[in-house]
């Protein structure tokens, strides 16, 4: 519930609307009476507005202690902004758009940005101008980027392994007023699909592969397997130029076959590369490494399966060394079982149509502290690594060199009602001879430990001035 006062300001019951009149409550069509029953949601507004008042007064009023006489306003970065559409309590509540919270149509994303920054030439400082607005496309995740540039710091290097900022966009030129060009951006979570984890790829005036231009703001929806398993379904396309509401569909139109077909790839390169930064730097060469049965029939020229089952349970200890012909030459793989720092003895590595796992437990998973760690002798990006929990359970991390350790995620252990079968992605650059550690043990030592198997893992080789 909203307080009762802030700072001395009345906040419940305070709400008003732009004539003064007390904001008459939203009634609710599940209810039979509304008697008793305050106008929370508009107090919430107010207290919204309360809170913000008080810190721009604060910096109005206080002096910068870097640049006597002068406030603190004038060098602070002042962001008005949402993390998503509004609940879906009320039919108004998102305007006119589609749906609300938990859905990738605009209802469920599209919020207000609103920026200031006088030192900086975002704005004039000047509350009583009404300010300028800008209809680049920016995301939330592009503060990051921007933020960079603003203070003057290089983003983290994705080819030296760093972390960080892997889909953003510097957008401070667009503060200052500029138009500019940016890539797509990704929506996802989908609560109005069988599977939550359908998503969108919104591109703006996109060309495609022939050339041709596409004005407008499109944006094409994809089933689930996009997040998933890296497979591009589209499934709904509209313009949001023509209809922001977004009711007509126009995946049927067959003079658009082309910009469907562009930004299908384009969704692929994005969401498989690892991040927008990546695609600067991954090579058009993918390489899938298999322990599960299927095919190993190229998809395309550029993406190969090479099906090692039979290379590693012919290996004749836990520390294999496998081949791969790639296309340039042959990539070199060691495949090693460990528990804590030490290889495992006397057991093998099992196989099943679940993928691959280690010998001597019940189930002959990765299990009980055990750990597979890969390590090639080139550097390569890896796009994501497949880990199949079948009858076994989410669980365990992990860790790329000496970088931080990370959960395991995305497994086919039922969580929130929703199947999360999937792929460990945006892992990044491994360099030649680093492991690749994935292990069943607790994560940070305090969660639940993992059993699963290793399906599958996806990379793309590194030349050396890459």
């Amino acid at each position: 519930t909203p307080d009762d006062k802030i700072g001395g300001k009345a906040v419940t019951g305070a709400s008003r609307n732009v004539s003064g009149n007390p904001m008459a409550a939203w009634k609710s069509p599940k209810r039979k009476s509304q008697a008793g029953t305050q106008d929370l949601r508009h107090d919430f507004i107010h207290e919204n507005d309360v809170v913000l008042g008080r810190l721009i007064d604060y910096l109005q009023q206080t002096d910068d202690p870097r640049r006597p006489g002068h406030p603190l306003i004038d060098n602070t970065i002042v962001i008005f902004t949402s993390d998503n559409g509004a609940e879906r309590n009320a039919d108004y509540a998102t305007g006119p758009f589609r749906s609300a919270k938990g859905s990738v149509y605009e209802g469920g994303h599209r919020v207000p940005f609103i920026v200031a920054w006088p030192q900086g030439d975002v704005g004039d400082g000047d509350a009583s101008t009404t300010g300028e607005t800008n209809d680049t496309l920016i995301a939330l995740q592009d503060l990051y980027a921007t933020l960079s540039e603003a203070v003057n710091v290089a983003l983290p290097d994705l080819r030296d392994r760093e972390k960080g900022g892997e889909d953003s966009t510097s957008v401070l030129a667009a503060w200052r007023g500029d138009s500019i060009a940016r890539g797509p951006i990704f929506h996802n979570d989908h609560n109005e699909a069988e599977d939550h984890a359908a998503v969108a790829l919104r591109s703006d005036h996109p060309t495609d592969e022939h050339g041709r231009k596409y004005p407008g703001k499109w944006k094409l929806f994809f089933d689930a397997q996009l997040l998933r398993f890296g497979v591009a379904q589209p499934t709904e396309l509209y313009d949001l130029v023509t209809d922001p509401l977004e009711q007509e569909d126009r995946m049927g139109e067959s003079e658009l076959r082309s910009l469907v077909t562009t930004m299908t790839r384009q969704a692929l390169l994005h969401r498989n590369s690892g991040g927008h930064r990546y695609v600067a730097i991954a090579p058009a060469d993918r390489l899938t490494l298999l322990w599960t049965p299927g095919t190993t029939k190229p998809v395309d020229d550029q993406h190969r399966f090479v099906d090692l089952r039979e290379q590693t349970l012919s290996a004749a200890s836990m520390d294999a060394r496998l081949i791969v012909a790639a296309n340039q030459g042959s990539l070199n793989v060691r495949l090693t079982a460990m528990r804590g720092k030490d290889i495992i003895e006397g057991q093998e590595f099992h196989l099943n149509e679940r993928g691959l796992g280690v010998g001597g437990g019940e189930f002959g998973q990765v299990d009980g502290g055990e750990a597979i760690v890969l390590r090639f002798d080139q550097d390569v990006l890896v796009e994501s690594v497949a880990i199949i929990a079948g009858h076994g359970h989410v669980g365990g991390f992990y860790r790329v060199a000496q970088s931080a350790p990370l959960a395991i995620y995305c497994v086919d252990d039922d969580i929130d009602a929703q199947d999360q079968s999937g792929l460990i992605s945006d892992i990044g650059v491994l360099r030649a001879g680093q492991p690749l550690r994935l292990d069943s043990s607790p994560h940070y030592g305090v969660e639940a430990s993992g059993r699963w198997r290793l399906g599958s893992i996806t990379l793309r080789v590194l030349a050396d001035d890459q």
